[in-house]
C-alpha cells in the first residue's frame, strides 16, 4: 500500500508540476478550479496534493467526508480551496 501511495504522489506531482492536469483529468474533461472560480497556480495544485494525502492518513476519513458534506467537497478540497469541475 505504501508503495502505490508513493507512486499516486508521484504522478500526480509530475503532471501537476509540468502540466495542469492528469491525462485521466483530460479525458474525464475535469479541471480544476480555485473558489474564487481562477485556474489554480502550479503552486497551489502542489499544495492540494499535500492536501490529498493528509485526507488520506486517517483510514481515508478525508475522502469519506465529501459522502457526507452539502457541497460534496473532502477534506483536501476545503483545505486546498480547490475542487474539480467539468467543462
Amino acid at each position: 500500500i505504501g508503495i502505490f501511495v508513493l507512486f499516486t504522489l508521484l504522478y500526480q506531482t509530475l503532471f501537476f508540476t509540468f502540466s495542469e492536469c492528469t491525462p485521466g483529468m483530460r479525458y474525464a474533461r475535469i479541471g480544476l478550479c480555485t473558489f474564487s472560480d481562477d485556474n489554480p497556480t502550479r503552486r497551489q495544485m502542489r499544495q492540494r496534493i499535500l492536501a490529498c494525502a493528509l485526507a488520506a492518513c486517517p483510514l481515508g476519513l478525508g475522502y469519506l467526508w465529501a459522502m457526507l458534506d452539502e457541497d460534496g467537497l473532502g477534506w483536501h478540497d476545503r483545505i486546498s480551496r480547490i475542487y474539480q469541475r467539468s467543462y
